[in-house]
């Protein structure tokens, strides 16, 4: 979260984002590894109805604690932002979660039937899936008053600008990822999709997609220019920031599965001092 903002006065919007990855990490595993799709379709459900109290459900214990802890925390938000007159801004981080949720869905089913979709058709549903979207939207949702009403609504359309981010997001994380990932029962990844599409080989497949990944910044920059007008810095930043990340966490390794090989990168920002040439 530090990449998104370091400012001292995003203190509390640091720790709300902090707290929306963590559970939608937690969330994105239920769906990757331990549901069966006829339990993911329940817990989908669940999460449009938004009952916070699901002890009737018939659902696995961990996903009814998984779910409890996700409203509870949403209440959270809004009680603390409530003195704020802020606590609306969680109903869109709210809507925008169910939308996710429908797409993890979408994909345990790609998985079960062992589809590999063309890579368009891939992106259309796991560009949602990265949580890009649902992290900027949770990254302004502790900000100050640049943070408006209008800019809520425009996330909520998914609009092209987190579009590109995320696609650099999902290309990267695949190219990185999808070798291990892909050694146990996995939805395809967007190599495999590209690899099958074009009927070439992995390394090829790779070398296409990151070079997709560098038309992708290309056309979130054009993007970042013409809101500019429309959106205060304060707020397209957080989505270039988020792309950063990607190019820091997914370069050679996935060191946002794999966290101990990011730890050099934090004791470098704020551990080790800093010598002064004078």
């Amino acid at each position: 979260m530090l990449s998104l903002y370091f400012e001292p006065q995003y203190s509390t919007a640091r720790i709300i984002a902090t707290k929306v990855i963590a559970l939608m990490s937690i969330t994105d595993d239920i769906y990757d590894v331990y549901g069966t799709s006829e339990e993911l379709q329940s817990f989908t459900q669940l999460i449009q109805r938004w009952d916070v109290n699901p002890a009737l459900e018939h659902l696995k214990e961990y996903m009814k604690v998984q779910f409890q802890n996700i409203a509870k925390t949403f209440q959270h938000f809004e009680d603390e932002l409530s003195s704020f007159g802020t606590s609306y801004r969680v109903h869109y981080l709210k809507e925008i979660f169910k939308v996710v949720a429908k797409y993890w869905l979408e994909e345990v089913k790609w998985r079960d039937a062992g589809y590999i979709p063309a890579l368009k058709d891939h992106l259309k549903v796991t560009t949602i899936t990265t949580c890009y979207n649902l992290l900027t939207c949770a990254s302004l949702i502790g900000m100050d008053g640049s943070a408006t009403k209008e800019a809520f609504d425009w996330l909520l359309t998914f609009p092209k600008f987190t579009y590109h981010a995320s696609v650099i997001c999902r290309l990267r994380d695949d190219v990185t990822s999808q070798e291990l990932e892909q050694k146990r029962l996995h939805v395809a990844s967007a190599v495999q999709c590209y690899m099958k599409e074009h009927n070439i080989t992995l390394e090829e497949a790779n070398e296409a997609l990151l070079e997709m990944v560098e038309n992708e910044w290309k056309k979130m920059n054009q993007e970042y220019l013409s809101l500019s007008g429309v959106f205060s810095r304060n707020i397209l930043m957080r989505v270039i920031n988020l792309s950063r990340v990607m190019e820091t966490a997914y370069v050679v390794h996935d060191m946002y599965t794999h966290s101990s090989m990011i730890k050099h990168h934090i004791s470098k920002l704020l551990v080790e001092p800093i010598s002064l040439l004078l």
